[in-house]
């Protein structure tokens, strides 16, 4: 007995699905968030607050941008995305990011609590976390340029261009902070703060870069 064409086949603008597969990234992304919050240590006192600062200003820069990485991930979802297998399997993938980016937090903090501290695996673990993060800025890219592409003719001229705006800096700006992920543990841990600084400072200025380098291309 057959199960029917319907059943068969996907329709990559399957409604259904892609709600069913937005509202799975949720839970996997708020689970993750969760977990990146009930593994921070609890000082036994107010005054050891102080010693637990690198821990809580690693949960805090992770919060950030898993944050934004869902906001992103939710504009994605409701102007751009196909259900197709491409980017099935690329949702998928960089949903496993997002958990080993905070997986990466964990190790990052780790490092700069242990004792003795040891520089070099705290540049390591910073090296990874960077590194990961890039990945799915790059996956999230990925996503939105092939959703960009299978809506084109439907969508609105501002929307097209957010959306080539995003697929550009998810893809720019996740190879420059995999360049960024590579260099750091490669300095000197004296410099590990000037390198850490000069990424914020790259990445930010590649956000507003690349939108103006597009808008004169356009004109």
């Amino acid at each position: 007995m057959s199960d029917g064409p319907s059943q068969l086949v996907v329709d990559p603008r399957d409604e259904r699905l892609i709600h069913r597969l937005e509202a799975f990234s949720d839970i996997v992304i708020g689970f993750s968030l969760a977990l990146l919050a009930i593994n921070l240590a609890v000082p036994k006192t107010i005054a050891e607050l102080p010693a637990h600062y690198p821990e809580v200003a690693t949960f805090l820069v992770c919060f950030g941008l898993v944050a934004l990485l869902w906001w992103f991930h939710n504009r994605t979802f409701a102007l751009f995305y196909v259900a197709n297998a491409a980017s099935i399997v690329l949702n998928f993938v960089m949903l496993v990011g997002v958990v080993l980016l905070v997986y990466g937090a964990q190790m990052v903090s780790n490092q700069g609590r242990s004792l003795p501290f040891d520089p070099h695996g705290y540049l390591l673990a910073m090296g990874l976390w960077m590194s990961l993060y890039a990945i799915v800025l790059m996956l999230l890219g990925g996503m939105t340029a092939i959703g960009l592409r299978a809506r084109w003719s439907e969508l609105a001229d501002p929307v097209r261009a957010w959306g080539a705006k995003q697929s550009i800096n998810g893809l720019v700006g996740g190879l420059t902070a995999l360049a960024i992920g590579l260099l750091i543990p490669r300095v000197p841990y004296v410099y590990a703060g000037f390198v850490s600084v000069l990424a914020f400072v790259t990445l930010i200025v590649e956000r507003i870069a690349v939108p103006r380098i597009l808008a004169k291309g356009t004109r």
